[in-house]
């Protein structure tokens, strides 16, 4: 018994090393080869093949082997039905045959293909969380058969093979997916750049073109013009918010505001609501503001002019004619806050933090009234981040309008 239990602790001691080097493996194939050469070692038997379910074939294929080209073995489905290694897949059970010429079971076509004899074997199933994914082989045992301490040791070691397999294939698909990734953002910020360039140049073109014509053409052209450069300037301000989005993902806004460089967001604010006045009344909207005197806030005076425009665009969309669109700088206790609050059409609870999603329509994007692309408030938001701020969406509900909220660094 004292020598059983020596020879149990020692057979545990290698399986915990060889537990730690499986999942260190590099890659897939690194750990599969080392899987099989594990086999061999373990049960000191001539060679090892390892097989999984291959789900579109409904058969077994050989991953990794020993004894025998790989590249041969490949290319040789194993049925379900008449191997053993299929009868110890699909029951779940481990089988020892130390005498496989005369078996019944045994399917000889993997041997005739790649002339390698099979004198005795012993199959264990790979399985993880109670779900069988293939089959680890240990082929002719050198000096006698096997037995049931082989395979006692053979189930354990599969059975962190399955998981060392698992953790392999979830680390291949999440390496792949990032490669997919990474491919895709090059080629969405090569497009961005591109599509930026491209449409600046005509747009540029078109505008000049759309100002002469307003200067000296009939009255007829001159209101067909003016419909066109609002058209004109809707596209050039979708075209920024492009650029700036891009800017932002790439990190190349950086805040240079230093603690004693502080600004009057209420003076910015005032400035904004001048340049858009004409868009706000053609709107119908009512403007309310309320500043308090004296505020400084450590934020870039251009940024926040951007933050603004932005923000204000997007409740211009949210509202209607006749709708009141509220800008005030309020104190509280974690330092001045900036409210952009309009009487439109609210949002739902689910909707306060998804608007910030780039992209992101609150309105079905087919029958949807309002332009734009859904990145203003995404810009908005990362454009205060730059500068330390925190920006946030409150809303009573559909139709109780909504507030946006910019608290401003400490």
């Amino acid at each position: 018994m004292p020598q059983e239990t020596h020879r149990l602790l020692d057979l545990h001691e290698r399986l915990l090393d060889i537990s730690l080097k499986l999942n260190a493996a590099g890659n897939q194939e690194a750990l599969l080869t080392y899987i099989i050469d594990t086999v061999v070692d373990l049960l000191r038997c001539e060679a090892g093949a390892l097989l999984l379910f291959d789900e579109v074939t409904g058969s077994l294929r050989f991953v990794a082997s020993s004894g025998t080209s790989q590249e041969e073995l490949a290319g040789i489905p194993v049925p379900l039905n008449n191997s053993i290694a299929g009868k110890v897949y699909v029951g779940e059970q481990s089988v020892i045959e130390n005498a496989v010429a005369t078996s019944r079971e045994h399917y000889d076509g993997v041997s005739k293909e790649v002339r390698f004899e099979t004198r005795s074997l012993l199959a264990v199933p790979l399985t993880i969380e109670g779900m069988t994914i293939g089959v680890v082989e240990a082929l002719n045992k050198r000096g006698s058969g096997f037995d049931d301490d082989d395979e006692h040791t053979l189930r354990m070691f599969a059975n962190q093979a399955a998981l060392a397999i698992r953790n392999a294939r979830q680390m291949d698909f999440v390496q792949s997916a990032y490669r997919k990734l990474r491919n895709f953002e090059k080629f969405r910020s090569d497009f961005m750049a591109i599509a930026s360039h491209e449409l600046r140049t005509p747009l540029s073109i078109l505008q000049q073109s759309l100002d002469i014509l307003g200067e000296d053409g009939s009255e007829l052209q001159r209101e067909f013009a003016a419909d066109a450069q609002k058209a004109a300037a809707r596209l050039a301000a979708v075209i920024e918010s492009m650029t700036q989005l891009e800017s932002l993902r790439l990190g190349d806004e950086v805040s240079d505001v230093s603690e004693t460089a502080r600004i009057d967001p209420c003076l910015v604010a005032q400035e904004v609501l001048g340049e858009m006045e004409s868009m706000l009344a053609a709107a119908g909207l009512r403007v309310v503001t309320r500043f308090l005197p004296g505020v400084r806030v450590a934020m870039d005076a251009e940024r926040l002019r951007r933050i603004l425009g932005s923000v204000i665009s997007n409740a211009v969309d949210a509202t209607g004619s006749g709708d009141t669109i509220t800008i005030e700088v309020v104190d509280t206790s974690e330092g001045p806050v900036l409210r952009v609050a309009d009487t439109g059409r609210g949002l739902e609870v689910s909707q306060l933090e998804r608007v910030f999603d780039e992209y992101y329509q609150v309105e079905d994007h087919l029958t949807r009234y309002q332009g734009g692309l859904g990145i203003g408030l995404s810009v908005a938001r990362k454009l205060a981040e730059v500068d330390g701020g925190t920006v946030w969406m409150e809303s009573d509900g559909p139709g109780k309008g909504a507030c946006l909220c910019l608290r401003f660094r400490g």
